[in-house]
């Protein structure tokens, strides 16, 4: 789900120069992906929570919607609303990230050393890589862009070696994707709700 985005464009057309697009929507998309996890017990028995750090990919598709009347500020040809249009943008989102990682086990035992159920919290970083691609051209840009988010959770373990877990995420990274020498550049900032299994080992 992400957020609203202002876009800021400069064209090389010295009619139409430098403008920003505001409050245009990116669409709500599913949302995939997989980590690989790792935890230390050696603070539960002094505060009671474990530490842990984690990979983290993440696959979304925030394309950009048609927008026939957006508002145009800060334009350096003096454009007014209506004047120019966006047009639909297919974008997809790869997300690598490193998280670290605390949490509280509750009920733990020799047959779930994890606890039976535990919340998390987390905060990490990395990069994220968009592809962009004007339906109405097909001219296509991939952008590389540093990123950070944060993360809450819960796990509930079915068995030893199996839980389930819900989670939300909270994902920003700022794009430039440049289409026949005239940058656009926007930021995608999305909430993420998912959930699945997890494999203990």
């Amino acid at each position: 789900m992400p957020y609203n985005t202002d876009m800021n464009v400069s064209d090389p057309d010295p009619t139409i120069g430098t403008f920003t697009f505001k409050h245009l929507t990116l669409r709500n998309s599913p949302t995939v992906g997989a980590k690989m996890t790792g935890w230390t017990s050696s603070m539960r028995s002094k505060l009671g929570i474990d530490l842990g750090a984690e990979l983290d990919y993440t696959r979304f598709t925030p394309s950009l919607k048609q927008n026939s009347e957006p508002q145009i500020v800060n334009s350096s040809a003096g454009l007014m609303q209506g004047d120019l249009e966006t047009v639909k943008s297919p974008i997809t989102a790869h997300i690598a990230a490193v998280n670290l990682l605390v949490r509280r086990p509750f009920g733990s035992s020799p047959d779930f050393p994890s606890g039976r159920w535990y919340p998390y919290l987390g905060i990490g970083g990395g990069a994220e890589i968009a592809h962009a691609r004007i339906e109405e051209t097909n001219a296509s840009a991939t952008d590389t862009s540093g990123m950070w988010q944060a993360l809450a959770g819960v796990k509930l373990f079915l068995n030893k070696h199996v839980a389930f877990f819900a989670e939300y995420k909270n994902t920003y990274a700022k794009h430039t994707f440049t289409f026949d020498s005239s940058p656009q550049r926007l930021t995608i900032h999305a909430n993420h709700v998912v959930g699945g299994l997890a494999f203990h080992f």
